[in-house]
């Protein structure tokens, strides 16, 4: 079955009016995929953090901290400004006192 010029014409007018409705469609789509990535990837970092955290067995946070050193346990003591105390390390051999002898 042959078309007409009058049948294409109109096969052509009803094809434009498609893609003027599709690309509307389309925009809309991608405005509410705007919406939702605004809210969704607050949560991804929150989740990515907490993950991290999760994997690392601790948080980590920078922080002004006091160093400590206690000797008798070999280790270099962190307390933040409220002396609570917020971590810990052993000691290297910079900080190591030099070899106390016995008297």
């Amino acid at each position: 079955m042959d078309f007409s010029e009058k049948d294409i014409a109109e096969m052509k007018t009803q094809i434009a009016k498609k893609l003027i409705k599709q690309y509307d469609l389309e925009e809309k789509l991608q405005v509410i995929k705007d919406e939702y990535k605004e809210k969704i990837n607050p949560l991804k970092k929150e989740i990515k953090e907490h993950l991290k955290n999760v994997r690392l067995g601790f948080e980590d946070v920078q922080m002004m901290v006091h160093n400590i050193p206690d000797e008798d346990k070999g280790v270099v003591e962190f307390y933040d400004d409220e002396g609570t105390k917020v971590g810990e390390r052993k000691m290297d051999r910079s900080e190591k006192a030099s070899i106390k002898f016995p008297k």
